[in-house]
């Protein structure tokens, strides 16, 4: 494993990679970013502390990760394969898809950001 060193953005010292938090100050080295509130949370949380964003994705994709380039394992979408449904816009589409009848993209809006899409 990588042991290198990073500095710590409070006081200044340089503190081992593999280290969560600095042991002059107590800076915590966060590692993920809530998209909802933008508040930093360490990388093993699951729901943001804050505003309960729920992160459904089970880990990060880093620049060294094989798996995310491998596109091989993807299904492609042929020429003659005909569309289940026609949408004229995504309201309709959300509507079908949830069971909902909502009319306005707002509250729409806020209902798909409250479910963590």
């Amino acid at each position: 494993m990588y042991q290198g060193w990073k500095e710590c953005p409070r006081c200044g010292i340089e503190v081992k990679n593999d280290e969560g938090y600095c042991p002059e100050c107590g800076w915590v080295f966060y590692n993920k970013r809530c998209p909802r509130c933008g508040k930093y949370i360490p990388d093993y949380a699951k729901i943001c502390f804050d505003c309960g964003w729920y992160f459904y994705w089970e880990r990060e994709i880093g620049e060294d990760d094989e798996d995310y380039y491998e596109y091989d394992s993807y299904e492609y979408y042929e020429e003659d394969d005909e569309p289940v449904e026609d949408y004229p816009d995504m309201l309709e589409f959300w509507n079908s898809e949830l069971g909902t009848d909502f009319e306005d993209e707002n509250e729409l809006g806020q209902y798909l950001d409250d479910l963590g899409y």
